[in-house]
């Protein structure tokens, strides 16, 4: 009887206590939504250059386009431009037809290369040196930033910042103190679009020998940092 009482007696604390952990006022958030976007200027372009190449025979029209894409590579190449930021596009040979596609007599070889220009200044340089060397065509020029990750990280520390200023007024309205932050989640990309913005080709008074090359602007890249942060209040 005296174990039975002492189980019942357990039984009953246990019980007495539900209420009063149930009683205790519930965790206190407040969770919020930064945003934030920085622009940088684009430091890197990216050029396409394709070269063709006629002949009565396959053979024959790739020699010569061949020797087309070799004499680009080597303007580039004099331009600074380093063999690891070259890259092959395409290759390919097919027989000559008309609109209508019907055959017409020999062959015709295309192939190109991309090419990632450091110094972005250079851009209409290496354009203007990538067709008088032979290319038959340009793509591009693509700008961007080459390493945009120092930028991305600022994006997010601003992003949170305005989630905290964001959080600090809704606790003042709401009556209540601003905790710390209990979780964070942070999403960061950069922009497909840039903006020019004013920017010249060269420096003011800067007399260039020759023929101007290929205008270009590189303009400048948006980069977009966002943060869900859920803050304590009390």
């Amino acid at each position: 009887m005296p174990l039975l009482r002492f189980a019942f007696a357990c039984l009953l604390a246990a019980l007495l206590l539900v209420p009063a952990a149930s009683a205790q006022a519930p965790a206190r958030t407040i969770s919020v939504t930064g945003e934030a976007s920085l622009t940088a200027a684009n430091d890197t372009a990216r050029v396409g250059f394709g070269v063709e190449g006629r002949g009565s025979t396959a053979p024959m029209a790739l020699r010569r386009s061949s020797a087309r894409l070799r004499r680009v590579l080597t303007a580039l190449g004099g331009l600074g431009v380093a063999t690891g930021d070259l890259r092959t596009r395409s290759v390919s040979v097919s027989r000559r037809r008309d609109r209508r596609g019907r055959k017409l007599p020999g062959y015709i070889a295309r192939g190109g290369v991309s090419a990632v220009v450091r110094d972005v200044k250079q851009t209409g340089t290496v354009i203007d040196a990538g067709v008088n060397a032979g290319a038959t065509s340009v793509t591009g020029p693509d700008f961007f930033i080459d390493d945009p990750q120092a930028l991305l990280r600022q994006a997010l520390v601003v992003a949170f910042r305005d989630a905290r200023s964001k959080a600090a007024e809704l606790a003042t309205e709401a009556g209540l103190t601003l905790g710390a932050a209990i979780r964070i989640r942070e999403s960061s990309f950069v922009g497909s679009e840039t903006d020019t913005g004013p920017q010249a080709d060269s420096a003011p008074g800067e007399v260039r020998a020759g023929p101007a090359p290929a205008p270009t602007r590189p303009g400048r890249a948006r980069v977009f940092g966002t943060v869900y942060v859920v803050f304590e209040a009390r």
